[in-house]
């Protein structure tokens, strides 16, 4: 790591070793147009593996020791550029919401959201964001449930049932009814 490692290559005919000897044995080449005949054609690529940090909104991703923003989307994982080929992990999801259902309200009033098939009737409050968690979040009249678009909701967890907050579940229903 952090060092020049050369790698030599034959891309045309054969260097063999025999008997502290080098044999070359050329073959046909064509280049600029031209036939030529017994050719050994060496190359020598050199590679530098190092350690990076990036930076990322999000989309863009900058290598933040040569400042050097790239013009692939963080999503893809990696980028070749004419100064070289980066490669990156995706940040791990740090936030710890969960999806707990996807729902098709109806917007009633001016601030509540209507579901009768799920018999689910939630007050928006408000907007927000959580940290680690790079969507934006609608608050509701529950301090524990947030709402999202169904977009941004691909990127989440699913809630494992277990974990399933029942007194809220019932607290939802209950104000359905009423």
């Amino acid at each position: 790591m952090d060092q020049v490692n050369a790698i030599p290559v034959v891309e045309v005919g054969e260097l063999t070793e025999s008997d502290d000897k080098v044999i070359c044995k050329g073959e046909n080449y064509h280049m600029d147009n031209s036939m030529h005949t017994n050719v050994v054609v060496l190359k020598e690529y050199k590679v530098l593996l190092r350690k990076e940090k990036f930076i990322s909104d999000g989309k863009t991703v900058e290598s933040q020791s040569d400042r050097l923003r790239l013009p692939c989307p963080e999503a893809d994982r990696g980028c070749s550029t004419g100064d070289g080929t980066f490669l990156w992990t995706l940040p791990e999801n740090t936030c710890g919401l969960q999806l707990v259902r996807q729902f098709n309200p109806v917007p009633v009033m001016k601030s509540y959201l209507l579901d009768h098939d799920l018999r689910i009737l939630v007050n928006t409050t408000g907007i927000t964001r959580l940290e680690g968690c790079d969507a934006e979040l609608v608050k509701t009249n529950y301090p524990d449930l947030f709402l999202l678009s169904i977009d941004q909701s691909l990127e989440m967890n699913e809630l494992e049932p277990g974990d399933l907050d029942i007194a809220l579940e019932g607290k939802v229903a209950r104000d359905y009814m009423t």
